[in-house]
């Protein structure tokens, strides 16, 4: 069986590998250290779930998952505060 990827997008490395490690039994999980980071991934990389945390300097979580609807629209998005 196939296992999809979810993107994990904050800017605090033990998150990044906290819920790494929580969800890579069923998942491939890509992460992205902030919103910039993740457009760069988007390029190439094809998530079926984009989980991003709100309080990122230099992009918020809103702002970032706005603009991955131009590459990414069919990704399901979820925002954590």
């Amino acid at each position: 069986m196939r296992k999809e990827t979810i993107l994990v997008v904050d800017d605090q490395p033990e998150v990044l590998r906290s819920i790494e490690r929580l969800l890579k039994p069923e998942w491939n999980v890509a992460t992205a250290a902030g919103g910039s980071d993740a457009l760069e991934w988007l390029k190439t990389g094809d998530p079926a779930v984009i989980l991003c945390d709100q309080r990122m300097p230099a992009m918020t979580g809103v702002e970032f998952l706005e603009r991955s609807l131009e590459s990414r629209p069919d990704a399901v998005r979820i925002l954590i505060t």
